[in-house]
């Protein structure tokens, strides 16, 4: 199969994806995963809702702000002078308030749990 390309940007082909969907089809059904990706998206489908999402719940625009800088790990991360990875995000730890950096460690714990059971 070739690849083809459209002279149309990312909205206009959603745009037209989605119109077609729209026609085709009796019931949609969308997911979106929470990813910066699909955050992305949802700001470009329906931006009313978006701005209420953003509103309501902390952290929701952070993906799309921050979604191709090193804060998210875009392209290549590197650990500061002096750091292993393990002593940088023991740092970062520290810095968050005791029920957040709680829930982290959890997080962390269930995580290799699951990598070292598997």
């Amino acid at each position: 199969m070739i690849r083809q390309y459209q002279t149309k940007n990312v909205y206009e082909a959603l745009q037209d994806r989605l119109e077609y969907l729209f026609q085709e089809f009796e019931n949609i059904y969308i997911s979106f995963s929470g990813g910066k990706d699909s955050l992305n998206l949802y700001r470009i489908i329906d931006p009313e809702i978006w701005a209420k999402l953003v509103g309501r719940v902390r952290g929701a625009n952070f993906g799309a702000i921050y979604a191709h800088t090193k804060v998210l790990g875009y392209r290549n991360v590197t650990l500061p002078e002096g750091h292993t990875w393990e002593s940088y995000t023991r740092f970062l730890l520290d810095t968050l308030p005791k029920t957040l950096q709680d829930n982290y460690i959890q997080k962390f714990n269930t995580s290799i749990k699951f990598w070292h059971e598997r």
